[in-house]
């Protein structure tokens, strides 16, 4: 596996310790919900978001209904949705975690779906794992919070046995990002999303880092984003077997309910705000 260095560079990149601060008093769509983390009703609402505007052009790449058995990972498991899915698809998962939060969660979700899993507290950028442990291994939005974000990419690969597989999400610097068009972008940021519960300094936003910033939070330390070159150099260790673009947060708009499903499908594939990657460990 490769030791470059991230092609992302932050200058003044947080430490750890800050990152997981933020995630420890904001869980995932703590901001949005209007239920109470931890809840059966926070959960029931979270999953029927991710199924019907974060995911529901890329669910293929979980692959959930073809691990059965198998070791499975996944690595920043935040409020439990992956893990869920893959318990419930068969699969020896394992969460992990950087925050003690996350792993309360991820632990309640499965538990409340009467499903079995390991979840633990760590960092992606050093799993407490041994070298090829895994037959598959996600990542889904997490290593663009994380500083040492090629790190975590090692990690994973270390991980993962010889021909195992991975699929990591990134947030995707789309062609509405380029230094071209970022003027015209920013002024629709700050006027579609300056009025999100949490993240209301939209409105001020300046630049693409403030953007994938303060899309988690307006108090959240880190947030990165990849071209497609970039990422393909960030993964320069796997194989690729597949990359797509996907997620345009359709419920964010004004009228949503009367965007067709069509031009939903066509905003996630042209200006989809993650960039997914299937990939394999050379055997």
């Amino acid at each position: 596996m490769s030791h470059k260095k991230d092609p992302v560079s932050t200058p003044e990149s947080p430490e750890v310790s800050q990152v997981q601060d933020f995630w420890e008093a904001h869980p995932l769509s703590a901001y949005e919900s209007p239920f109470q983390p931890g809840t059966k009703e926070f959960f029931h609402w979270h999953d029927q978001v991710r199924l019907t505007d974060v995911e529901p052009y890329s669910m293929h790449l979980y692959e959930f209904d073809r691990h059965a058995g198998e070791r499975v990972l996944d690595v920043g498991c935040g409020i439990g949705w992956l893990c869920r899915h893959f318990a419930a698809g068969g699969a020896n998962i394992t969460g992990v975690d950087l925050t003690r939060r996350g792993v309360e969660l991820t632990r309640k979700r499965l538990d409340g779906a009467g499903l079995k899993g390991t979840v633990i507290q760590a960092s992606a950028e050093d799993l407490p794992f041994k070298t090829d442990s895994f037959d598959f291994v996600t990542s889904a939005g997490v290593l663009h919070h994380t500083p040492e974000t090629r790190r975590g990419v090692r990690e994973i690969h270390r991980v993962l046995r010889p021909g195992g597989r991975a699929m990591i999400s990134l947030y995707y610097k789309n062609w509405l990002m380029t230094d071209r068009l970022w003027p015209f972008t920013r002024i629709l940021v700050r006027n579609v999303f300056g009025h999100l519960p949490g993240r209301n300094a939209f409105r001020h936003v300046r630049t693409v880092d403030d953007f994938v910033r303060i899309y988690d939070g307006n108090e959240n330390v880190l947030g990165k984003s990849y071209s497609r070159s970039e990422t393909v150099t960030l993964l320069d260790g796997f194989e690729i077997e597949r990359l797509e673009i996907h997620y345009f947060p359709r419920r964010f708009l004004p009228l949503n309910h009367l965007l067709p499903n069509w031009m939903h499908r066509l905003l996630d594939r042209y200006c989809g705000l993650m960039i997914y990657t299937s990939l394999t460990k050379h055997k």
